[in-house]
């Protein structure tokens, strides 16, 4: 009937294949990074642009353009990118010991990002086990002609994945199951979520039937003078009140010339409706309380009817009181304005088709959530590409693990509960070394710049810059492999370009205050041990900052610092305090050895600073918060 794109798997195709997904952290970062070029560039350009004012003098600007790109090298975080590589490659080892297997790394921070988690309910909040629990009608017929039609699945010996396979051929009768073995499989059509029943033709002792399962709504439709109806409907209704999932059953004795089952999927006879107990996963409530306890706001989207999607989320404690329910028909008939409002208050979607899973998430995109999608079919893929993370279950189909961002070896919510949590600590880990190194780095950059144009020489080398770059890297990228706060972890957080500018510009003043000091205070020992002075200040200043700027708590209440971190930063103050005093370092990077004295001074710079920058993470919620 179709082909290509024309086809059902392919228009799936084309819908995933139009949808492109850009990373949030992608997005982020490209928006970090152009905030830290237009600074760098345009403060470099008023430096140079001064000295040569000011001074007057052309004749050394080749070592003055040296001196300002080893400025814009010392400022730059070049080793960004490592630190978020190495957090993200230690976050995705860690994950797979949880059973979480991460194929986009970048998806672990976005993870960590997520303030919307849309799951179906089967299988992370319930069992996926399901059990008959009550049937209507004649029991041994309706269970013996559901169970027609999984014959083939039998006689073939087949594993059988499909829960409500399982629960049906459980409780058939031995003779029943011997019973099956004559029957013959001719032609089946799967169920699928938009017709809502799947059906078999089928060769029962020489009788030509078509056998038809699936949602009672659908399945009782193509019936013909059903009794009982407002009878039928009062039990299906009371069982999903219950929490219990069911199948209509239906039967037709049919030609045996038939090519097309969909023209003989009318006028059939209703048999009667199965029950099925899926019961709730034990931890499904605490996981929930913890989505809860992290700022992350649980919808549910399932094909299930309104009563059992209600019964299950409420159990789960995503539903409240009084909370409504919305079905896939009447989000359909809303305008965009209606579904963006429901989708502020809504918990629980039922009875929705994977186009309408695609158009809530898009809807909830739109309005700057991130969001996160739990899906396993086929038709997932399109609402898997768009959701800012994707998740799969194991044994989903290959069409949604490819397209999917990470895999869960264990349907349960508490995986992606520690996945959520190992992402907010990458991104914790990130934030600290922006904020320490920008920090750090911004005050060297403007006191050098500034410093630079009141003396005849340069107030540090090229070279004395660079190894303040490398001496401090190595602890710098160990941050990421720091441990982080509890308060941290409490809430969903993004970059947030101003809020980044803000913080580092506030701390950076802190640090220009004190370079500028170290410049006043040594100006008058000389060129030499000005360097040097600053050389050694402007390293283990930024090592303090390390310790007082990786938390926001007052750093005895904050949790130790990584051991890597803690060993690396030792190690670097003592190489900083040690460089001045090798003659070969003299010779190639003109230190000179300081007098103890000198030294104490530094100490005491030193010490100053980080008295005032532990005082300034105190005052900067009280100056910058947002009302």
């Amino acid at each position: 009937v179709a082909t290509g794109s024309e086809s059902v798997v392919g228009s799936i195709g084309k819908l995933t294949v139009q949808t492109i997904r850009v990373s949030a952290f992608d997005e982020d970062m490209a928006r970090f990074s152009g905030f830290i070029l237009r600074l760098v560039l345009v403060t470099l350009a008023i430096v140079i642009g001064a000295h040569l004012i000011i001074q007057g003098d052309f004749s050394h600007f080749i070592e003055l353009m040296i001196f300002a790109i080893a400025l814009s090298v010392a400022v730059v975080p070049e080793a960004l990118s490592v630190v978020i590589t190495f957090a993200m490659s230690s976050g995705a080892h860690q994950l797979s010991k949880q059973k979480v297997v991460v194929k986009r790394l970048s998806a672990i921070e976005d993870l960590g990002g997520i303030n919307v988690l849309c799951t179906d309910k089967t299988g992370t909040i319930t069992e996926n086990v399901m059990t008959v629990a009550d049937v209507f009608g004649d029991r041994n017929q309706v269970i013996e002609t559901a169970s027609q039609l999984y014959a083939s699945v039998c006689q073939k010996n087949e594993e059988i994945t499909n829960p409500f396979t399982k629960a049906i051929l459980d409780v058939l009768s031995e003779s029943s199951r011997q019973t099956l073995q004559a029957v013959r499989d001719k032609a089946r059509l799967p169920f699928d979520p938009i017709r809502k029943f799947e059906s078999a033709h089928i060769l029962d002792q020489n009788e030509e039937k078509l056998i038809v399962v699936g949602a009672p709504e659908a399945v009782m439709e193509k019936c013909v003078s059903i009794a009982m109806h407002a009878e039928i409907e009062l039990w299906i209704e009371n069982e999903g009140r219950n929490g219990r999932r069911v199948l209509a059953v239906a039967k037709k004795i049919m030609r045996s010339d038939v090519t097309d089952l969909r023209t003989e999927e009318q006028s059939l006879t209703f048999v009667g409706i199965i029950s099925f107990v899926d019961p709730l996963k034990v931890t499904a409530k605490d996981a929930v309380a913890q989505a809860k306890d992290l700022g992350i706001r649980m919808i549910i989207l399932t094909g299930d009817r309104p009563e059992v999607a209600a019964y299950i989320a409420t159990s789960a404690g995503i539903l409240s009181a009084g909370d409504r329910v919305i079905t896939g028909a009447e989000f359909e008939k809303m305008d965009e304005f209606e579904q963006k409002t429901i989708l502020q208050t809504c918990h629980v979607f039922a009875r929705v088709t994977p186009e309408q899973k695609f158009t809530i998430i898009r809807l909830l995109r739109e309005q700057n959530y991130r969001v996160g999608f739990l899906g396993e079919g086929m038709n997932d893929a399109p609402a898997l590409k768009i959701a800012h993370v994707g998740l799969v279950v194991q044994n989903a189909s290959d069409i949604a693990r490819e397209t999917a961002d990470i895999v869960l070896l264990e349907p349960d919510l508490h995986v992606i509960i520690a996945g959520i949590k190992r992402g907010r600590m990458i991104f914790a880990n990130t934030m600290k070394y922006i904020r320490i190194t920008l920090a750090s780095n911004l005050g060297n950059f403007y006191a050098l710049a500034i410093s630079s144009l009141f003396i005849k020489y340069l107030p540090m080398l090229p070279i004395q810059i660079l190894l303040v770059n490398l001496l401090t890297d190595f602890p710098m990228i160990a941050v990421a492999s720091d441990n982080v706060d509890a308060v941290e972890l409490k809430k969903p957080v993004v970059y947030d370009t101003r809020s980044v500018a803000l913080m580092t510009s506030y701390y950076g003043i802190i640090s220009t205050v004190f370079d500028l000091l170290t410049f006043w205070l040594f100006l008058p020992f000389g060129q030499f041990v000005l360097q040097t002075a600053w050389f050694i200040e402007s390293v283990v200043t930024e090592l303090v900052a390390i310790i007082s700027l990786r938390t926001t708590l007052p750093f005895y209440r904050a949790i130790r610092p990584g051991k890597i971190l803690s060993i690396l930063a030792v190690v670097a103050v003592i190489v900083a305090f040690s460089v001045p005093y090798f003659a070969f370092s003299r010779q190639a990077l003109h230190f000179v050895a300081i007098t103890p004295f000198q030294v104490m001074m530094v100490v005491i710079l030193i010490l100053f600073y980080f008295i005032s920058t532990e005082y300034a993470k105190r005052i900067y919620p009280l100056l910058f918060s947002k009302k």
